[in-house]
């Protein structure tokens, strides 16, 4: 009996997480979906193209598919970047941020800063970004410039035994927010959670009742 407790506890904990990480996927997507809005660039397509980076940049960094959704959230915010130019801005992004050893975010604003013609931090490092030119042009430059010094870097980073061991990890968070996406949208699972909802509700209810 305590074996099937515990393995049912297990499972309960599983499913737990699997909907918090489900919830956080779900969070990075309405603010990245709120952000193309706030631009005036939000379209299902567009949206769905930068869901499917997301899960590319995952695949091919080290960087998770969340991790990408938010970078690519603050590029549109800081400089109304479409969805045309976001692939190659998000390669050169984790290419920076793999090559200086910070998160992607990090390096997202920086790459912003440059492109709105804030180049100092890569000016800083070697760059030579000149923010006089015009801000297509610009992008352009700050591009080339990181990856022709850190072109690679990113996707190198998986040829390693940490590498292998956190793309492991993200293939298991990855099962674990498939899990949680099932049943945080399944309406068998909502009707269920509505229900033992009302249950606590009025258990709550009739608790607070009789102490009066």
């Amino acid at each position: 009996a305590d074996m099937v407790k515990r393995a049912f506890s297990e499972l309960i904990d599983v499913m737990k997480e699997g909907v918090a990480q489900a919830a956080a996927q779900e969070v990075a997507e309405n603010a990245l979906a709120n952000a193309m809005r706030a631009r005036g660039i939000w379209t299902k397509a567009a949206m769905e193209s930068a869901k499917q980076l997301a899960v590319e940049t995952s695949k091919l960094t080290l960087f998770t598919d969340d991790q990408a959704l938010a970078a690519q959230r603050l590029l549109i915010s800081l400089t109304g970047l479409t969805q045309r130019m976001m692939p190659e801005t998000i390669k050169a992004t984790a290419n920076l941020a793999q090559a200086l050893g910070v998160d992607l975010e990090t390096a997202a604003r920086t790459v912003s800063n440059s492109i709105n013609g804030h180049s100092r931090a890569l000016n800083m490092l070697g760059f030579t970004i000149d923010d006089a030119l015009p801000k297509a042009k610009r992008l352009e430059q700050v591009l080339g410039q990181i990856n022709d010094r850190f072109g690679g870097a990113a996707q190198g980073a998986l040829n390693t035994y940490a590498g292998s061991t956190t793309q492991l990890r993200k293939a298991w968070d990855d099962l674990l927010k498939a899990t949680g996406k099932f049943i945080t949208e399944s309406p068998v699972m909502r009707e269920i959670l509505d229900a033992i909802t009302k249950i606590f509700n009025r258990w709550a209810d009739a608790i607070e009742n009789s102490r009066g």
